[in-house]
């Protein structure tokens, strides 16, 4: 079983709801580059709880969630019907979008793509975004920056979540895959334990921009994080545009 079938489970929610706090200023980040307006079709990838289509219906978009993990989207549909709101999630993985043409703006947030073993396979992602747009719409994508990383290279790390659950990180990076490798294990106050692992490819801006541009788009802005700042060794993000030709 591939690690991203098993990973958004348990304790992941933890850290997906405590994330929360930021996603109202995340949206409105994203209205303001993608150009946003009520009515636009809105296909977010790799959705997960749906914290960021959920936000993009309240403001008037017509949002279409896919993500591969069930209870994510269980999560997100009983948001969506407790607030009425009227977003489609779909049960999909990422490499099988399936429409052409039926969305202004597509994004993919919190570090959901590079998932996959190979390049190829993270192409196909790309392929099907594009074919999903009509000409002139334009992908959002949020990445971890790999420049950062090499900056502030921490190998290990603990963090408490607000319900005081412990969350125990423990990193390495393969320089000849460019894949970042993490251990999480989650300790919880009763000392219950839950031990997670997750592998993603941390693309550079120019390789995200070559495999962008043979997807059929082209750059049209890059940032280091949700204020705007530029992308260098400081910018813990790496937030592209990429535009349908």
């Amino acid at each position: 079983m591939d690690w991203y079938e098993h990973f958004f489970f348990g304790g992941w929610f933890k850290v997906a709801e405590q994330a929360k706090e930021h996603t109202e200023s995340e949206v409105s980040f994203l209205v303001e580059v993608l150009g946003l307006k009520q009515g636009d079709r809105v296909l977010d990838v790799a959705c997960g709880i749906g914290r960021h289509s959920l936000e993009l219906a309240r403001r008037g978009m017509k949002v279409t969630g896919v993500d591969l993990n069930e209870p994510s989207l269980d999560s997100a549909r009983r948001v969506a019907a407790d607030e009425e709101l009227d977003i489609r999630f779909v049960h999909m993985d990422m490499r099988a979008i399936d429409y052409e043409g039926a969305f202004d703006a597509a994004i993919n947030m919190w570090t959901s793509f590079g998932f996959f073993e190979s390049e190829e396979e993270d192409q196909v992602v790309l392929d099907r975004v594009a074919r999903a747009l009509r000409a002139g719409g334009s992908f959002f994508v949020d990445l971890v920056n790999p420049l950062w990383l090499a900056r502030y290279w921490d190998p290990a790390d603990v963090q408490e979540l607000e319900d005081g659950t412990l969350l125990l990180q423990r990193r390495s990076y393969d320089v000849f895959t460019g894949r970042v490798e993490a251990e999480w294990d989650f300790v919880d106050p009763d000392g219950a334990r839950e031990k997670k692992s997750f592998s993603h490819r941390a693309y550079t801006l120019p390789e995200l921009t070559r495999m962008a541009e043979l997807a059929g788009f082209e750059i049209a802005g890059a940032w280091g994080d949700f204020e705007g700042a530029a992308v260098g060794f400081d910018a813990r993000r790496l937030m592209v545009v990429a535009r349908k030709r």
